[in-house]
């Protein structure tokens, strides 16, 4: 999958969840925006919910940096809007917000990107497999966990900022291990890094 880096993602259509409605949704109308591409295995499950629900908790700090979620798997539109409207308290989404969410009932968007578990003999359901593209589609950033562990959302955000940043940088400059909003940059020379370290 990291050789997909920096190169133009794979374009999809589909149905989606979003705000209380149904609708298809094409990934050529969100050019002016980043995007996170939030693979998942399937709904009603254990850990899923855990991260999407910090997604939507965490949602202001996406809209931060002009970025939308798409969160994806493989099981039907009307489950992702039946999740959606279960209740926290019985391991639903209920409070879902500017969330996009995905369905890939076809798998034809796992497919493409990558994210299909191999190991699944009937490859039915999606690894949690996380995308950054930028506003003209590329891939600027790509991860995959073992399906017992879940992502951690700060780092999702972290990543967004540094791409976002990463645009905005003078020629020659870049971002330092760990960095985050507010941190110092890096000159990409000789000089530059023995600046930086002598801070």
């Amino acid at each position: 999958m990291s050789s997909a880096l920096n190169q133009k993602a794979p374009e999809f259509e589909a149905k989606c969840y979003h705000n209380g409605k149904i609708n298809t949704i094409n990934i050529k109308e969100f050019e002016d925006y980043y995007k996170v591409l939030f693979f998942y295995p399937l709904d009603f499950t254990f850990i899923c919910p855990t991260e999407i629900n910090e997604l939507i908790a965490k949602q202001a700090e996406f809209e931060k940096y002009n970025c939308k979620v798409f969160t994806i798997n493989t099981d039907s539109v009307y489950s992702h809007e039946a999740w959606a409207n279960q209740s926290k308290s019985t391991g639903g989404l209920e409070n879902i917000k500017d969330l996009y969410m995905v369905s890939d009932y076809d798998k034809k968007i796992c497919e493409s990107y990558g994210t299909l578990d191999r190991t699944n003999k009937n490859e039915s359901v999606s690894s949690r497999v996380t995308y950054i593209l930028d506003k003209d589609n590329i891939v600027k950033y790509v991860s995959a966990n073992i399906s017992d562990v879940g992502r951690n959302i700060d780092e999702i955000i972290r990543m967004v900022a540094s791409i976002n940043k990463v645009d905005l940088l003078e020629e020659g400059d870049a971002l330092p291990c760990g960095w985050s909003p507010g941190g110092d940059t890096l000159q990409k020379t000789h000089a530059g890094v023995i600046k930086f370290l002598g801070e």
